[in-house]
């Protein structure tokens, strides 16, 4: 718990980045990655140039991961996997990012940290592999289940037909099998 405060707190100590100085950075990244022989002054540049971008955007991880934090609940995975999976996301934008597309750099990298996020509790959170398509409408199903009513309205709620609940059950049983770690194996 310690390092999940430590990061965080490291996270709000960068300031965040203006418009100019994300192109700036942005250009000396591109800069660096894109020449075929960069000289050692562009290199150490753009590797400053990327530590500082990712430092700088560190509380976009944090933002994002708090939003699947609930994903992960009975799973083996952490609060501070996911930090680290957005962190490795994060670093990929920073990589990717063309300053020339207008974009900002917070928008751009979301999309990267959510995908580094949500592959990583794809591949990780069960025994059972299941597609990502039966995962997104088990999660629909189970949000829109909160607000209760008929299944109907359940279905309606989420945007899913009927045809979609033998997927949903069939994902659902796979869920049901225990991460080991999460078991108490002390009654044994």
């Amino acid at each position: 718990m310690s390092d999940i405060k430590d990061f965080i707190d490291m996270a709000a100590r960068y300031p965040l980045l203006t418009q100019e100085q994300e192109i700036e950075l942005g250009r000396r990244i591109q800069l660096w990655l894109k020449h075929p022989d960069p000289p050692r002054g562009v290199i150490r540049s753009g590797q400053r140039a990327r530590e500082q971008f990712v430092c700088c955007n560190l509380r976009l991880v944090v933002a994002v991961a708090k939003k699947y934090q609930r994903r992960i609940a009975g799973t083996c995975l952490t609060f501070a996997d996911l930090l680290q999976e957005g962190t490795i996301g994060l670093q990929r934008a920073a990589e990717k990012y063309d300053p020339e597309c207008g974009y900002k750099m917070s928008t751009y990298a979301y999309w990267w940290i959510r995908q580094a996020i949500t592959r990583t509790i794809d591949m990780k959170s069960g025994v059972i592999h299941i597609s990502s398509g039966a995962k997104r409408k088990l999660q629909k199903f189970r949000d829109a289940a909160e607000a209760g009513g008929t299944l109907d309205e359940i279905l309606e709620r989420a945007g899913l037909m009927k045809r979609d609940l033998k997927i949903i059950e069939q994902a659902s049983m796979c869920y049901r099998v225990a991460c080991l770690d999460a078991l108490d194996l002390s009654v044994i």
